[in-house]
């Protein structure tokens, strides 16, 4: 029984210690993704306040103190697209790219903003490909990429993609837009004043150009 114990004892011995050293580890980690957090939270509010190098900074050290701080990533790259450094954002937000759905459906409408800017209209449509095919029903993907086909003259493909996205939202002002655009570029005339009368009735508010233009196609039939 002695023995018993005196062998108990001896394996109990050893697990303070590295309960100890668990208990540390665990302490740090958490201690280095608080101080992340709130490197993360006030570079955001930097942000608004059009601090840029402020925030710039906090986003940096938020970064070093936890490098999988994917947030901070991508508020970065909307930091580097507001003041114009198209060339950074895309290196960064491509960071973004292969995580989790929620953050990557937003970094992928931003590097591909960023490769239009740049009139990289190609590489902008690979991006918007990649993610449409992890969310099919990523409307806003469908609407920018419709844009793109619509630069590039492809009136079959853009009307294609914003025929999806009024599948998905029949109320996509945004959408209908584009498919008027596409129908009046194919001589499709009526459909696109159809067209343009939907995007109006989802949205009233859009800019009185929008009438004009319709007006135009209804002039022109006459």
């Amino acid at each position: 029984i002695d023995r018993q114990k005196g062998q108990r004892c001896i394996r109990d011995s050893k697990n303070p210690h590295q309960d100890l050293e668990s208990s540390y580890t665990d302490t740090i980690i958490r201690a280095s993704v608080n101080k992340s957090q709130l490197l993360y939270e006030s570079g955001k509010e930097a942000m608004k306040n059009n601090k840029h190098s402020e925030a710039l900074e906090c986003f940096n050290k938020a970064l070093k103190a936890t490098p999988q701080k994917v947030e901070a990533l991508l508020y970065k790259g909307i930091l580097l697209m507001d003041t114009n450094n198209e060339t950074e954002a895309i290196a960064v937000l491509r960071l973004v790219l292969n995580k989790k759905l929620e953050l990557a459906k937003p970094a992928s409408l931003l590097v591909a903003i960023a490769y239009r800017r740049r009139n990289e209209i190609d590489q902008a449509v690979e991006i918007l490909n990649d993610i449409l095919k992890r969310d099919h029903n990523y409307l806003e993907a469908l609407v920018s990429r419709g844009n793109l086909f619509i630069a590039q003259e492809k009136w079959a493909e853009g009307k294609k993609d914003f025929g999806r996205g009024i599948r998905i939202s029949t109320q996509s002002a945004a959408a209908h837009l584009g498919v008027a655009v596409c129908e009046k570029q194919l001589k499709n005339y009526n459909e696109a004043i159809l067209a343009y009368d939907k995007a109006l009735l989802a949205d009233p508010s859009l800019p009185l150009n929008i009438y004009y233009k319709k007006a135009k196609l209804e002039l022109k039939l006459m």
